[in-house]
Formats: structure tokens, C-alpha cells, sequence
């Protein structure tokens, strides 16, 4: 969702603030460049992680990337197939309105997600790249499908962190094509961010059961 979760720049804006267990460590941390042992402690205590992703010079001004970590109380199978219940998400994601799932082929989704947008409704069509293998998706604008976003894409990925328990992992590049100066849209993408986060791991750990007020 996102993403999708969702997956546009101004779509992702509430925070879920409800407080999470300390997790302990049974097995090897899987690595990833962007965590380091001050963002694994924050992790182990609870908190979501966002970590600004710098934009290449020249990049159009609404661009921004980042990239989210969270650890869930459940196994990532359990994650995967809590998340892969695309049309349910809008039960739970943050300004998630609707997802409407149409399939390319096997290995390959196709959502039309809409999502409300303060004064409008955005519409787009995301095709997601589904590895069961490696808990991974990999998602980009359908290229055969008109979006009201100029583009975007990013990943998904559920990984093991001791027994029991995932370290979800969101990563996002968007382009709204809106005339936002980069340094706010930057802003709302990082502070948007741990409400995807924070509802997966509700709703994961929750059973399936947990929902958006």
C-alpha cells in the first residue's frame, strides 16, 4: 500500500501513537545500510524508524524518498499475509479510502488504490511485484493506467529479527508532480511514514482485527 500502501506523498499523515513491547533478540539481525546500532536500539525499544533518503540533485521539487522499519510481534509470514490481503487495507491505512486488486499475472498485482487527499480524492494504479519466496514486493506506477500521481515506487520487504518477530521494512520514492518545495514535501514524507508502519503492526498483531478509527 505503501503504498500501498499507500504510496502518495500527501496521502500518509496520521501517526498511530499507542505504545509497543521492547523486543528481544534470539538469532542474527538481518543487515541493512541504513540501520545502525542507535536506529536498532530505538527499533528494540518499540519505536518506528524513518531515515530521509537524499534526492539527487536536478530532481523535480515535489520528489522525496525515504525509508521506514518497524519490528511486528509476529513471524513474517504472518505479516506477508496480513499485508497481501490488498482490498482489506483500506481498513486500517491512513487515508486509504479503497483498493481494488486486478491481476497482471502470476507473480505480478495490479491495485487501483484511492486515496483522500485533504480536498480531493487521489486515484492510482500501482503494479506490484509479489517474491513469496523472500517476503518482498516491489511496486511502480502501471504504465498502461492513468495515476493522479506523476510517479512512484518502492518496496516492501518482512524479514526475521529473533523468534517470532519481523522487521517490516518500507521504502518509497513518490512524485506527487505537485509545485511542493522539496525540503516540505521531504518533511511530510518522513513524518507520514510511521503511521503506515505503526497500522501494519496494529493490524498484524492484532490478529487482522484492529481498524482505523
Amino acid at each position: 500500500m505503501k503504498s500501498a500502501f499507500s504510496t502518495c506523498l500527501t496521502s500518509i499523515v496520521i501517526i498511530v501513537s499507542l505504545a509497543a513491547p521492547a523486543f528481544t533478540q534470539a538469532s542474527p539481525r538481518p543487515e541493512h545500510p541504513l540501520l545502525t546500532p542507535e536506529r536498532i536500539a530505538e527499533l528494540e525499544k518499540g519505536e518506528v524508524v524513518v531515515v530521509k533518503v537524499k534526492h539527487e540533485e536536478g530532481k523535480d521539487n515535489a520528489a522525496a524518498s525515504a525509508a521506514a522499519f518497524v519490528l511486528i510481534s509476529k513471524p513474517p509470514q504472518t505479516v506477508w499475509d496480513t499485508l497481501t490481503q490488498f482490498e482489506q487495507q483500506a481498513e486500517y491505512m491512513p487515508r486509504l479510502n479503497k483498493v481494488s486488486r486486478y491481476d497482471i499475472d502470476p507473480t505480478v498485482v495490479g491495485l487501483k488504490q484511492e486515496l483522500k487527499v485533504v480536498w480531493k480524492t487521489v486515484i492510482y494504479y500501482l503494479k506490484m511485484k509479489l517474491d513469496t519466496v523472500n517476503y518482498r514486493m516491489d511496486w511502480t506506477l502501471d504504465p498502461d493506467k492513468e495515476s493522479g500521481i506523476e510517479s512512484t515506487d518502492g518496496y516492501w520487504a518482512f524479514k526475521p529479527w529473533g523468534e517470532g518477530t519481523t522487521l517490516a521494512i518500507y521504502e518509497l520514492n513518490i512524485d506527487t508532480g505537485m509545485a511542493v518545495p522539496k525540503f516540505i514535501a521531504q518533511a511530510l514524507l518522513n513524518s507520514d511514514l510511521p503511521g503506515v508502519l505503526e497500522a501494519l503492526r496494529q493490524r498484524v498483531e492484532s490478529g487482522g482485527t484492529w481498524k482505523k478509527d
